[in-house]
């Protein structure tokens, strides 16, 4: 079983400066397809949405998506006055919600913002004293500047109240549940107020009682940024939105299927319609940071240059599993290759178990976190150190999912004879030899 991560952590700082901590802090799989993020996690509600006695007309309808088009105008122009004009002020700590979620948006360089929605009702959140209630299905659609090519969407979860003859925002949430899941789509503005920083293209938002770290976490992201470039052999891109706010459900922040909680995560940012009838698209890059370890992030650069090593290297796509982690690794303990670590005695005898098997199937990543990214550093260090930069690069780039093979590992050993002449036995061998250069101690 593995090892609780606070566990491995305590591990990886006594016996070699943070190996363990990338059991929890690497990214989605980019093996395959971005999945699409759905739109509804409350079941849909019967016609006559609402309270039991109301059945909405095409004429309340397009009385919602005024309300709508007020409040995508009031972000746009920065008009607090206008985006309260359209909320309902019956519950005082509601206001203050929306009049929070309104200063967060514009504390961010956006360069649209837009909501919309479809009449496909959903189960309306209870508003005190309301005759008439409807939840379309809503879409946020965000595009921060200089860091998306298009609007990314964040699904909305919004109950409208009719007072009198007007249709109000009596009820907001996320419809993630605070959870980061899927693609990505918990708001990071919809919760406590932010503090943002905006240098370059690098934008950075985080809980604004945690403000007093907002600089020198800028500082390290970009200077990581900078040197992971550097080791790969590119120019830097600083294009990313960095999310390192309290929202986003920290249990879920993983690779696997487990409670534990994660450093960091980089996903692709998507479109998403709400009629939910077209693929969602590229929109642009995000970080997700926990919050709970930005002392450690800022002092362990470790961690933050593995995360930023995917950032930078989304551009190739998919790849295995694998490999994507193993680079990661090799960049994140760059200059130091295997022969350089001292792993404790236990964790030694792990890794030298293993060390004939090579890296692991990407389906199964993961199974074994230590085993898994340890072997995959290994072998990625002994590509690059045997055949340069370059060429692992050209063979990352080779790479193309079709069918059943989505993880690309049918093409490994045609890929590695193509790239490197050697045959899958020489890779496993190179790959158990960097294994066996790493010393107990």
């Amino acid at each position: 079983m593995p090892v609780s991560r606070r566990t491995r952590r305590t591990a990886a700082v006594a016996a070699l400066a943070g190996l363990c901590t990338l059991t929890g802090s690497c990214a989605p799989p980019v093996d395959g397809p971005r999945p699409k993020p759905t739109l509804a996690s409350t079941p849909a509600a019967a016609p006559g949405a609402g309270s039991s006695d109301f059945d909405p007309t095409e004429e309340d309808f397009a009385a919602l998506t005024a309300v709508l088009r007020t409040r995508s105008r009031a972000v746009r122009q920065r008009d607090e006055k206008l985006f309260l004009s359209v909320v309902d002020r019956r519950d005082p700590s509601f206001v203050r919600t929306e009049r929070t979620l309104y200063a967060n948006l514009t504390s961010l360089p956006l360069a649209h913002y837009s909501v919309d929605a479809v009449p496909d009702y959903l189960v309306p959140d209870p508003v005190p004293g309301a005759s008439a209630l409807l939840a379309p299905s809503a879409v946020e659609h965000v595009k921060i500047q200089g860091v998306d090519v298009r609007p990314a969407g964040y699904a909305v979860r919004l109950t409208f109240v009719r007072r009198g003859d007007r249709w109000l925002i009596g009820g907001e949430r996320a419809d993630d549940q605070g959870t980061l899941n899927e693609a990505g789509v918990a708001r990071p503005w919809f919760g406590p107020a932010l503090a943002t920083r905006v240098e370059g293209t690098t934008v950075l938002a985080l809980d604004r009682r945690r403000e007093a770290r907002a600089d020198e976490l800028m500082s390290s992201l970009r200077s990581g940024i900078a040197s992971d470039a550097e080791v790969l052999g590119m120019k830097p891109t600083f294009d990313v939105f960095v999310d390192a706010t309290s929202r986003g459900a920290l249990s879920k922040l993983n690779t696997l299927d487990t409670a534990e909680d994660a450093a960091a995560v980089s996903f692709a940012a998507v479109t998403l319609d709400p009629a939910d009838d077209r693929p969602s698209r590229y929109a642009g890059e995000r970080i997700k940071l926990n919050p709970h370890y930005l002392d450690d992030l800022v002092g362990d650069e470790q961690v933050l240059r593995h995360e930023l090593t995917h950032f930078l290297m989304s551009r190739y796509g998919s790849v295995p599993r694998w490999l994507s982690e193993g680079l990661a690794e090799y960049v994140a303990r760059y200059p130091h290759p295997p022969s350089d670590w001292a792993f404790p005695p236990d964790y030694y005898r792990r890794i030298q178990q293993v060390a004939g098997d090579g890296p692991p199937v990407s389906g199964l990543f993961g199974t074994e976190p230590f085993e898994d990214y340890t072997l995959s550093w290994c072998a990625v260090s002994y590509l690059v150190r045997s055949f340069g930069m370059t060429r692992v690069k050209e063979f990352i780039g080779d790479f193309r999912p079709t069918g059943a093979d989505v993880y690309g590992d049918d093409q490994v050993n045609r890929l590695l004879k193509k790239h490197f002449g050697i045959s899958r036995a020489g890779f496993v061998g190179g790959t158990a030899g960097a294994t066996r250069s790493i010393r107990s101690g």
